[in-house]
This record gives C-alpha cells, sequence and structure tokens, in this order.
C-alpha cells in the first residue's frame, strides 16, 4: 500500500490540503498576506489556492486503489447513513444562520443577537457538519483511501474549530469573549452547562424540513453521483 504510486499521491494531495490551509489561515503569514494583499486580493487568491488543493484531493482520491482495513458490514454503513441526518441538520443550520464565527459575517458580534438559532447549540454548526460526514464515511468505507481522503476533511474541521476561536480572540477581543462564553464547541455544551438555552422558534419549522429533504436527495443520488448505493 505505501509503495503504491496512487495511494502515495493521494497522501501528498491530503497533506497539502490540510497543511496548506492552516498555514495560510492560521499562522503569522495570514497578517502578512492580508498587509501586502489587502482583504480583497487575498481572499480571493486563498479561495483560489484552496479550491485548487481540494480538486487534487479529489482527483487523487478517485484514482487511489482500495486497501480494505476493516470489514464493511451493514452496520457500520447503517451509522453512515445515521449520522449523515444531524450532519444534514447541521449544514442547513450553519448556511442559513447568520454567525459570527464564520468568515466575512464578524459583524454579527455588533449588530443583533449573535447567539440565535444552532449558534445556541454549537457555535460551528458547518464544521461539525463536515465532521460527521467525513467520520460517518470513515466508518461506511472501512478503507485506507477513504481514510486519508475523510480524514483530511475530519482534520481541518476538528482542528479548525478551536483555531478559529483563536483567530477571532486575537482580532475581536471582549466581544468575542463574550460569545464565546455564551456558546460551546461541543454541540449542547454551552446548554447543558446553563450558559444557553435551546430556543426552537428560533430555528423555525422550515430548516429541519430542509434538511431532511437535503438528506434524502443525497440518499437518492448517491449511486448516481458516486457510483456505489448508500446500503
Amino acid at each position: 500500500m505505501w509503495q503504491d504510486p496512487y495511494f502515495q499521491t493521494l497522501l501528498a494531495a491530503a497533506f497539502t490540503f490540510v497543511v496548506g490551509h492552516f498555514a495560510i489561515s492560521s499562522t503569522p503569514l495570514r497578517p502578512l498576506l492580508l498587509g501586502v494583499l489587502g482583504r480583497p486580493v487575498y481572499t480571493v487568491l486563498y479561495s483560489l489556492a484552496a479550491l485548487a488543493a481540494m480538486v487534487w484531493l479529489i482527483r487523487a482520491y478517485q484514482s487511489a486503489p482500495f486497501y480494505f482495513l476493516w470489514n464493511r458490514a451493514a452496520g457500520w454503513q447503517m451509522l453512515t447513513l445515521v449520522l449523515m441526518l444531524p450532519a444534514a441538520f447541521f449544514f442547513v443550520m450553519g448556511a442559513t444562520q447568520g454567525n459570527p464565527a464564520v468568515a466575512f459575517q464578524e459583524g454579527v458580534l455588533q449588530h443583533g443577537t449573535p447567539t440565535r438559532g444552532v449558534v445556541r447549540i454549537t457555535r460551528h454548526p458547518m464544521l461539525w457538519s463536515y465532521t460527521l460526514w467525513a467520520g460517518g464515511h470513515i466508518i461506511g468505507r472501512g478503507e485506507a483511501s477513504a481514510l486519508v481522503f475523510y480524514g483530511a476533511f475530519l482534520v481541518l474541521a476538528l482542528v479548525g474549530m478551536p483555531l478559529i476561536d483563536r483567530r477571532r480572540r486575537r482580532e475581536q477581543g471582549a466581544a468575542w469573549q463574550r460569545f464565546e462564553g455564551m456558546t460551546s464547541i461541543v454541540p449542547f455544551a454551552a446548554i447543558r452547562a446553563g450558559r444557553n438555552q435551546l430556543v426552537l422558534s428560533e430555528i423555525g419549522w422550515w430548516r429541519p424540513l430542509l434538511a431532511l429533504a437535503l438528506y434524502l436527495a443525497l440518499i437518492f443520488i448517491h449511486p448516481r453521483l458516486m457510483g456505489t448505493a448508500v446500503i
């Protein structure tokens, strides 16, 4: 497996995707580039670099061989199916509600109520969506190439949460610290600790329905998109 050139290419692509992302966005290189290029140019170049790395990773995964690590029993694949439902929920919630933890939405801290809806559950709903998606597919696929491919997204999401918090804390100071004190990375942790409460009316009825529709649509198109049935 380790000597296979296609698997080595996949490892290189995954390494570039993860390390390149963190090196540009979460090190002193970021403020340096922002100062030299300005935010608009930096954002465009960073987005293009991230897209190029992701395309390479996807292409490398498509060409990589299968090396099974554990038995892909129906129970493991069912667990993937179960995890994809909250993944769809967090994706829709994160995409349809303002959140100061998301890029270009920092102003939510100064305008309106930043701790609304899904942010009461976790301040990183979109990253939890990627975490559940990636983790579920690692479990369900049970092979080395999937571990590398989905593992890259899993690491990016899990490590990205505290790194985003650290950067926001440095850039936004007391306003972020107040927001951070009322919310949590781990879903429902702030609610369990009594620092927040779940308000279902802020989530509404249409977002869960949209998440369910997305979940069912993914099941339907998965064979056509990925070439394999969900179960």
